[in-house]
Order: structure tokens, then C-alpha cells, then sequence
């Protein structure tokens, strides 16, 4: 996938507002369409990078099948026009300190499969922490979508205080698809210092179905190397080749560590049998796990235990093609300090598919399969696990009561269906 450049046309700030005393309207915003490829509609993805003592940039980037390009007349161009805006508050502060409205323009086709890339200059004074509302609005298709970020600027080594480029390009997640080597860029407010390197190859488990109440710990570092680091001019080369980096500063223990992962090449996506295998666990025996683990030829293995449930190749093939992309849209979408489909969204997304309504209140999402009230729907809330090795980990609030819903799901496969 290419990689573009949008075009800043317009930018029209509202400058500082004086009164600290305004209120916005809490809006009810369904975020189903964040894990479903179907829908057209931007899903953007952000870093934030703390730039300067009174300034940070904000990176953004969506896929181009996700807009709509078209022409103004005849005669014009084909293109993607776009509005971001932005409304910058103080954290659990009702006053707007700043806001902007951004014209992006992208010159191109429908179908072109690029990855749209932008990025803005914030007015974020240290020492603080922001709640940040962004609005993508998509002209041609008439459709908005809205998000919230949350900006730390105190000095305490979190993500936003670290940078990474690839090949030139700004990595927008520190999940690695290659292990190429890359740059890692500290922000000038941390001061010059040795840090310590350390790498792991630990390996992480599933998650566990939704009624099981045991907690994994998995925030055990296993160090394998370790070494002493310097920036240069705030620039550190490295070669990734371990599952986890951790980079922390030395002799400074109220700083938060930085985590680089990388599981393997072609990372999101699904390379090889055992990339295909891992997941069955949600919905296999064990025998039927161990013995596909055995398998001497693991992809007829594979295809053969699907067949086994399907009863019918052409289903089979239906089966297996919904649940590998809910695999590696898991992958795309949960990543944190383990593969997305380990994780606690990730074991409900493959075996239930995409939610019916999806809310986001704060630290937590709420997934709805099923219609509000009726009898036989189940919710699901995850809670944003803060200060840890990924600000994308959320872990599923467990209870007992989700047993014989997961065991229907799980029966509707092993019959030989698709459950959605």
C-alpha cells in the first residue's frame, strides 16, 4: 500500500477562546463501523508527538477506500475532499482553549488502495493533560465521524514523548511489520541520558472465553539482552528482530518505559499455518488442537478441520474466509502488548463478529450483539488498563453469567455456521 500526502488547503483557527465557562453537548456516537472493512467510512489512527515545550504535532492516517473521491465539475480533478477539526480542553474541563478547522485535499481515484497520511501542529503547553475532539468530515459522502484523544504532556516518558520512522515514513503505532531498522525519536523536553535497552522474545497467552474468571499476570518483563543506550540528538537507530523492546531512562524511576513490538513479517496479515491454527483454539477441542499442532501437513490439516464442521466444501470455504478476516482485523485493531486476536476484544470479535452497536464512554467500550433490551442480547464492556506496556490494552469485565452465551456461539461454528 502507498503511502500520500494530504494537501492542506485552509487552515482557520478560532484562536484562543476567552470564555472558560462553555459547555459542548455529549454526543451519542455508535462506533461499530471502527470494526467492520465493509463500511466506507475514515477510520483514522493517531500519534501524538510531543514536540516542542509548547507545541506537539499530531499525526493522522486513513485508508483512501474509506473516503469518497469525486469532481467539483466536468472539467475538475478527481479528488477527496475532507474537513478535520479539532477543539482542544483541559482534562474534565468544560472551556475550549483552541480549536481549528483543516481542509484536506487528496487528488486521486476511488480504489486506489492508498494510505492517506496528514499531520497538525497543536498549541499544548507542558506539564498538562488535554482531552482532544477530532471531527472527519467527508464532503462527497456527507458523513462525520468524531474522536477523542487524550494528550499528557507531564514529563513522564509516555508514548507521546517518543517518535518512530521507517523507511522516513512516521510508524503511527509502535507495532513493527517488519523487522527493518528503524529510528526512534525522543522529544527534547526528556532530558539527554543513558537509557536501557532491554529485549524479549516471551511469548503471550490467549485470552480465556468470557466467563473465566482468572487474571493472567502478563506484566512480568522476561529480559533476554540488555544494554545501555544514548540518543544523538535525540535520534536512536535500532534494529527490531525481538517480539518487545523496552526502552527506559536510566536512574529515573518515575518514568514510564517505551515499548516497541514485533511478531513477525507481514504482521497484521496471517503468513503461514500456524498463523492459521493458533486461533482454532476459541473453537476446537482440545484433541482437535493438539492433534492440528501435530499435523505434518498443518494446511490440509487445517482445511480438513474445517470441512469437518462445515460438512460441505463450498461452506466450508464461506467459514473460513470470515473467520481468518475477523482474525486479522482483530490483529489490525487490538494489538497491544500481545496480538490482537489473544486479547480480550479479540477472542469475542473473532467468535461473535462485528457488534451490533459499539459505544465508547470514556476508559471503556461497550459492544451490544443483539438488540437493547431483548431477552437473548449480551454486552460486553472492556476497560483501558492505563500506565501499561500499550495505551491499547482493555480487558474484558468478566462474568459468569456469559457461559451459555459463548458456548452457543461457539456450538453455532461447530454446526457448521457462520455466528453474527
Amino acid at each position: 500500500m502507498k503511502n500520500k500526502i494530504f494537501i492542506l488547503l485552509l487552515l482557520a483557527s478560532t484562536g484562543l477562546i476567552s470564555s472558560c465557562t462553555s459547555t459542548s453537548k455529549v454526543y451519542q456516537v455508535d462506533y461499530t463501523y471502527l470494526y467492520d472493512h465493509d463500511q466506507k467510512i475514515i477510520k483514522p489512527k493517531f500519534k501524538l508527538f510531543h514536540e516542542q515545550l509548547d507545541s506537539s504535532i499530531l499525526y493522522f492516517q486513513f485508508s483512501s477506500n474509506d473516503v469518497l473521491y469525486g469532481k467539483f465539475g466536468q472539467d475538475s480533478s478527481s479528488m477527496a475532499n475532507l474537513k478535520m477539526k479539532y477543539r482542544i480542553k483541559l482534562e474534565n474541563k468544560s472551556g475550549i482553549l483552541d480549536s481549528m478547522t483543516v481542509d484536506l485535499v487528496d487528488f486521486g481515484e476511488n480504489n486506489e488502495n492508498s494510505l492517506l497520511q496528514g499531520k497538525i501542529k497543536l498549541k499544548l503547553a507542558p506539564d498538562l493533560v488535554y482531552d482532544i475532539e477530532l471531527r472527519f468530515r467527508d464532503e462527497f459522502r456527507d458523513l462525520n465521524v468524531v474522536h477523542y484523544l487524550k494528550a499528557d504532556k507531564r514529563k513522564n516518558g509516555n508514548e507521546q514523548f517518543f517518535l518512530i520512522k521507517q523507511n522516513e515514513n512516521v510508524l503511527i503505532s509502535n507495532t513493527l511489520n517488519e523487522n527493518q531498522e528503524i529510528e526512534i525519536f525522543k522529544s527534547p523536553l526528556i532530558a539527554e541520558n543513558d537509557f536501557i535497552l532491554e529485549t524479549s522474545n516471551q511469548e503471550s497467552a490467549k485470552a480465556a472465553p468470557p466467563f473465566t474468571m482468572a487474571v493472567l499476570n502478563e506484566k512480568i518483563f522476561h529480559t533476554e539482552f540488555r544494554d545501555t543506550v544514548r540518543f544523538e540528538n535525540n535520534k536512536l537507530d535500532l534494529n527490531i528482530s525481538d517480539k518487545i523492546t523496552r526502552i527506559t531512562p536510566l536512574n529515573q524511576d518515575n518514568f514510564n518505559a517505551f515499548y516497541i513490538f514485533y511478531y513477525y513479517n507481514g504482521y497484521p496479515e496471517l503468513i503461514n499455518s500456524e498463523h492459521l491454527i493458533e486461533p482454532l483454539r476459541y473453537i476446537s477441542t482440545t484433541n482437535e488442537y493438539n492433534e492440528l499442532k501435530m499435523a505434518g501437513d498443518k494446511h490440509k490439516a487445517v482445511e480438513n478441520f474445517w470441512i469437518a464442521l462445515a460438512r460441505d466444501q463450498q461452506i466450508a470455504k464461506k467459514m473460513i474466509a470470515e473467520f481468518y478476516s475477523r482474525v486479522e482485523l482483530a490483529n489490525q485493531q487490538f494489538t497491544s502488548l500481545k496480538e490482537g486476536w489473544k486479547t480480550d476484544r479479540g477472542i469475542i470479535y473473532i467468535v461473535y463478529g462485528i457488534p451490533f452497536l459499539v459505544e465508547i464512554h470514556g476508559d471503556r467500550e461497550f459492544w451490544l450483539y443483539g438488540e437493547e433490551n431483548n431477552i437473548l442480547s449480551v454486552k460486553f464492556v472492556f476497560e483501558k488498563q492505563n500506565g501499561t506496556w500499550s495505551n491499547n490494552e482493555y480487558n474484558l469485565i468478566k462474568d459468569t453469567n456469559y457461559k451459555n452465551n459463548w458456548y452457543r456461539a461457539v456450538d453455532a461454528w461447530r454446526q457448521g455456521r457462520v455466528y453474527q
